[in-house]
């Protein structure tokens, strides 16, 4: 009956230092949306600028190099050359990540940023398959850091969304995936005090 009665004092202290590191999490994210919100604007101006610029560059592009024209010769074909050719896959929209892997994505998303995805596929399916409370954690960590390089990074949209994320969906994205990431740490820390003040036996 002691023991039942100081493990309870103890889960009590638990739930009070849970609640206090929330309230501690959520006061420092208001200062950071507050923040965040101050520089929008002036964010918002300079992501005009940039897509003027880019609007600007790309109408006085070089043609591409690959292509026929006078004076240069016949354009070489990769399939003489015995490699297989690997075509680019037809998209609506080219940063949009697709859930499954597909042939030729490379030439889609580049090389860095197909690498990431893979490891994004990996950590989605490794989530899902964890039955560890602590790995599960441990995983969904990876997880979110990894979407986050996807979105802030490469700039890409991930699934299940159907059309490319503006820069403020961008924003908002990654804005709450931040968010995630504070909650799964202090899930795990509490996690760990449990487990060491039952030794072992809280498994959830």
């Amino acid at each position: 009956a002691t023991q039942r009665h100081r493990l309870g004092m103890l889960e009590d202290g638990l739930k009070e230092l849970e609640g206090a590191l929330r309230d501690g999490l959520a006061a420092v994210r208001k200062d950071v949306q507050a923040m965040d919100e101050r520089q929008a604007g002036a964010l918002a101006q300079l992501q005009e600028r940039v897509d003027a610029l880019e609007k600007t560059g790309n109408a006085t592009a070089a043609p591409d190099v690959g292509a026929k024209s006078a004076g240069n010769g016949p354009v070489s074909n990769p399939a003489q050359s015995g490699k297989p050719v690997i075509q680019r896959p037809r998209r609506t929209y080219y940063d949009l990540v697709t859930a499954g892997a597909e042939p030729g994505e490379e030439l889609v998303y580049g090389d860095a940023a197909t690498a990431v995805i893979v490891q994004w596929r990996e950590a989605r399916d490794a989530y899902g398959q964890t039955k560890d409370a602590l790995e599960r954690l441990n995983v969904r960590e990876r997880w979110l850091e990894l979407e986050i390089e996807l979105i802030e990074t490469h700039e890409l949209t991930l699934p299940p969304r159907t059309y490319p994320w503006d820069w403020g969906d961008r924003r908002q994205e990654v804005r709450r995936r931040n968010e995630s990431l504070d909650d799964v740490i202090v899930d795990r820390k509490m996690l760990r005090l449990r487990r060491f003040l039952t030794l072992g036996l809280w498994r959830k």
